[in-house]
């Protein structure tokens, strides 16, 4: 049983209504036939005990068991697992048209293609837009953005947008994970529910670097009895908080997305950091990394909007920059394709110079000493700049 076909179910017997959405799913595109049983038998005007009726061959606690597991789903949360389900139906049906003759193969292709979810939503923008505009206008927090916790940064865009997609980019050893990590820990003090799949660092060691960031202890193998105490009180405060990190190091996009949408169907999930892009792999076979890049990017753009969370993905540069005088990155530096520059609402860079001085075997001078500089080098919806941030590498912080 595929977890998003018994999950889109659970969702149509909570809200029969939001089927009008999905309607060019049929029952015999699940892989499960008892599932996709049950979704025909629904109806948008139906309730529980109608669907039960309709139903015969599957028991009424058996039904009312799935109805519970999914508590008041959003339209989005249907249309997301609905098209877990196309996906799906699609990628078996694409595997039978090598066996097709030439016309049936064409047809085959162009109804594949043809099968999408694109009905009017039942949201109101303009409603919505006029309801923003009166919390700004009464001084009240713009719900449309996530702050990252930095103050100059979000004096310069204005916080991370909902279905955003946001690149954060940076070369090995500027601590494009370290500053990641600390953004996502600010939101998470800010009440926020943070995921953080982590592919690349263990959920031990991302603990253990929250913990020295919030004690300021720098080494936590020679420690008092007061440190101590202070690190049982951090780690006890940091556990508690609205932050979930995920370190299995084989998780590809569509993983992410199905567990991403589970997340979001229980209202567990405001904002989403991967870490990091030029790792991620996806379930597809392509002809190369470009290729799969570019896909993997519209998948994650794909999943900012349809979850309405912004997504951070932390993405390597490419070695261009070690060849040049001028250290700071730009967008051309980012590695393996150029359709991350294309997908992104949101790119910005993380540099340290001092790195770069401490390379060639010489003293930093002193306005390099623990700087670093937070460039936005794309903005769809405001300016672009540079903030100067302080950088303490023995904890590892950005503050």
């Amino acid at each position: 049983m595929k977890d998003y076909e018994y999950a889109l179910v659970c969702c149509l017997l909570n809200q029969p209504k939001y089927k009008i959405y999905i309607s060019e799913l049929q029952g015999n595109m699940f892989e499960d036939e008892s599932l996709g049983y049950i979704y025909d038998n629904i109806e948008p005007n139906d309730d529980l005990p109608k669907i039960a009726r309709k139903c015969e061959k599957i028991k009424f606690t058996n039904l009312l068991e799935m109805q519970n597991v999914i508590y008041k789903p959003s339209e989005i949360t249907v249309k997301g697992y609905a098209g877990l389900v196309l996906d799906d139906y699609k990628t078996r049906e694409i595997k039978k048209i090598p066996g097709l003759s030439l016309d049936d193969a064409e047809k085959e292709i162009k109804r594949l293609k043809g099968l999408t979810f694109l009905k009017e939503s039942s949201e109101n923008p303009a409603k919505e837009f006029l309801q923003d505009l009166e919390r700004i206008y009464q001084g009240k927090p713009d719900l449309s953005t996530v702050k990252t916790g930095f103050y100059a940064i979000d004096e310069l865009i204005r916080g991370f947008r909902k279905s955003e997609l946001i690149i954060l980019g940076g070369r090995p050893a500027m601590g494009k994970s370290t500053i990641g990590l600390n953004i996502a820990y600010n939101m998470a003090k800010s009440g926020k529910n943070v995921v953080f799949y982590s592919l690349e660092m263990s959920t031990k060691d991302l603990h253990k670097r929250l913990v020295k960031a919030e004690t300021g202890i720098e080494n936590l193998f020679k420690i008092t009895q007061q440190d101590f105490e202070k690190c049982i009180n951090a780690s006890n405060n940091i556990e508690k908080l609205p932050l979930k990190i995920y370190d299995k190091a084989d998780v590809n996009v569509e993983d992410i997305y199905a567990h991403s949408m589970k997340l979001k169907a229980i209202n567990k999930i405001d904002v989403m950091f991967i870490d990091h892009l030029s790792i991620l792999k996806s379930r597809r076979s392509y002809k190369s990394r470009y290729e799969e890049i570019s896909d993997m990017s519209r998948q994650l753009k794909v999943i900012a909007k349809d979850l309405d969370v912004p997504v951070i993905a932390l993405c390597q540069l490419n070695r261009g920059v070690e060849s040049r005088d001028v250290k700071i990155p730009t967008m051309a530096d980012l590695r393996d394709s150029g359709s991350i520059e294309q997908d992104a609402d949101l790119i910005c860079f993380i540099h340290r110079p001092e790195y770069y001085t401490l390379q060639k075997n010489e003293e930093p001078k002193p306005e390099e000493k623990g700087k670093a500089l937070f460039s936005v080098c794309k903005n769809r919806r405001g300016g672009v700049g540079c903030v100067d941030l302080r950088f303490n590498q023995k904890i590892p912080m950005f503050y």
